[in-house]
């Protein structure tokens, strides 16, 4: 390998005589990587040019299974690098992925948009960087390499690192989504029941729009268990049903009617698997009857009484509750409304940010707004920027479902860009093998990912959307939030303040030095920066219409 070590003397000749600017200037960097895919079977061009100096290898190189429920696997590959003077003449990092079953290979060539300033990142630690843009398959090894650009000349050792990685089978939570998994029948329930009818047992269960065809088998069992070693094979009828996910029956003979040894078992025929497919076997419930069977039965006198007692209970408990809950929004009404420092029981609400990041100005004005959340609103915040070191480890797709899990509210701050933004995330083309992992993405993934939430109005309550007044206005939220809550930034900052603990709007005043600890003047001072965050953003957009 050409890369030669710097001594403290070289470090010192090298800021004097012309990489001075480069190495040596301490300022906090803009660094983001665009990965696009590379042919994996022909080298990269760099290979073909003779280099002076060469990057160090990588520090580590790291994979974890990345993706979502409802989403198919990805391979969350993140890499750190070296922290030494040659991080200056660092191009890129190219990653070349190996299917291990078909010996497939796939290569993507990370850029860095910009050149390296710094040796460590902003928070002084050793960049890391991560892309999760290339989807697995199941149950499949996979041996992942990376190295550095501009790569060693020929006489030299490349500098490589590796790691070898099998993902899950289809039974994992986040594989059983892939579509592979799903032709075995990795999401389908059948929810079996059964009960007797004469000589026959009925059998009802939930079809899949995956399979039409289906065997159902009867066992007699011993005693109870997962298997069906020791049970003996008694009768089997092939049904079909049309694809359409309903509630399906069917009758099968049944000589023996001692209920607590018979076991039903329902064999599905999936296009990916056939006849060896996943099976679902129940025991049968003795205790349900068939409703041809069932008769209704006159209570006597002594059953009437328990009725009513029970009835005058149960009335009795119902209004004790609703006076306790109409005196107990009473008086979290006066809390709202009467505590200046906002101070009534309770913990403090747990908030999860999204926004995208136009530039470090509108970034500055949105972790301003995140400290006044802080000190004002009794809130825990949850963003990006303060936690990059657990996105980093963890992976955008995994810490976002988590931290969604975990927050009372999300606010979504939206900017002028922010509606185009959501079309192309809605309707990206086939030929787009661009994948931008910086945190600005997290916007776009964050959309597509609690997308399914906007469309159920009882979680409707836990999004916001918030704008800067005289910068953006409703009409750049995008469609998928329309029936969110939207608020207006200073405008309606009181709302903002008392709705993250799910006050109602009509209590505030839109006044925005009414504030729940507006009264504190250790807090002065956050309000003050919110407000000038917004200004300069506001001189910042004028100034970018010039």
């Amino acid at each position: 390998m050409n890369y030669q070590p710097y001594d403290a003397r070289t470090f010192f000749l090298i800021c004097l005589f012309g990489w001075g600017p480069v190495v040596c200037d301490t300022q906090v960097l803009e660094q983001d990587i665009i990965c696009e895919e590379h042919d994996a079977y022909i080298p990269p061009i760099e290979w073909t040019i003779k280099n002076n100096f060469t990057p160090s290898d990588l520090q580590s190189l790291k994979v974890k299974l990345g993706g979502s429920s409802e989403q198919s696997p990805t391979l969350n590959i993140s890499w750190t690098i070296s922290a030494d003077g040659s991080i200056a003449i660092l191009k890129a990092t190219m990653i070349r992925i190996e299917n291990l079953r078909n010996y497939m290979s796939h290569s993507f060539q990370c850029k860095y948009t910009q050149t390296f300033l710094t040796q460590t990142d902003p928070w002084n630690k050793q960049w890391e960087f991560y892309f999760s843009g290339f989807n697995a398959e199941p149950e499949t090894h996979y041996y992942v390499s990376a190295f550095n650009i501009p790569t060693a000349n020929i006489e030299g050792d490349p500098p490589t690192k590796s790691q070898t990685f099998k993902t899950p089978d289809c039974e994992n939570d986040n594989v059983k989504y892939h579509e592979h998994c799903v032709s075995e029948g990795s999401l389908w329930e059948p929810n079996i029941s059964s009960f007797f009818t004469g000589d026959e047992v009925e059998v009802v269960f939930t079809t899949s729009k995956h399979s039409l065809k289906y065997d159902i088998l009867l066992f007699s069992c011993k005693k109870p268990s997962e298997n069906l070693d020791n049970c003996e094979f008694l009768n089997m009828i092939t049904a079909e049903f049309q694809a359409n996910e309903t509630r399906s029956t069917k009758r099968i003979k049944a000589n023996n009617k001692d209920c607590e040894i018979l076991v039903i078992q329902i064999v599905p025929y999936f296009h990916g698997c056939q006849s060896d497919c996943l099976r679902h076997a129940k025991h049968m419930d003795c205790k349900i009857e068939s409703p041809t069977e069932t008769t209704p039965k006159n209570p006597d006198k002594k059953e009437s009484q328990l009725l009513i007692i029970a009835a005058t209970l149960v009335f009795a408990i119902l209004l004790v509750v609703s006076i306790y809950a109409v005196w107990k929004s009473g008086k979290t009404r006066r809390c709202l409304a009467d505590s200046a420092s906002n101070n009534c029981n309770g913990s403090p609400a747990t908030v999860l940010i999204i926004y995208s990041l136009e530039s470090r100005i509108f970034q500055k004005a949105v972790v301003a707004f995140a400290e006044f959340l802080q000190l004002h609103c009794r809130c825990k915040v949850i963003i990006d920027i303060w936690q990059t070191q657990k996105i980093a480890e963890m992976g955008q797709v995994q810490w976002l479902a988590t931290q969604k899990e975990t927050a009372d509210k999300i606010v979504v701050i939206c900017s002028n860009s922010a509606k185009s933004k959501w079309n192309s995330t809605s309707n990206p083309t086939a030929e787009d093998y661009t994948v931008s992992t910086a945190l600005e993405d997290m916007y776009s993934l964050t959309l597509n990912m609690f997308s399914s939430d906007l469309k159920c109005p009882a979680a409707l309550n836990k999004y916001m959307v918030v704008y800067f007044d005289e910068i953006s206005t409703g009409k750049n939220i995008p469609p998928a939030f329309n029936f969110c809550k939207s608020y207006s930034l200073m405008k309606e900052i009181g709302k903002i303040c008392k709705s993250m603990h799910g006050a109602p709007d009509h209590r505030f005043s839109q006044d925005t030095d009414t504030l729940l600890c507006s009264k504190f003047p250790r807090n002065k001072e956050s309000t003050q920066q919110l407000r000038n965050a917004i200004l300069e953003l506001k001189e910042w957009e004028k100034s970018m219409l010039v």
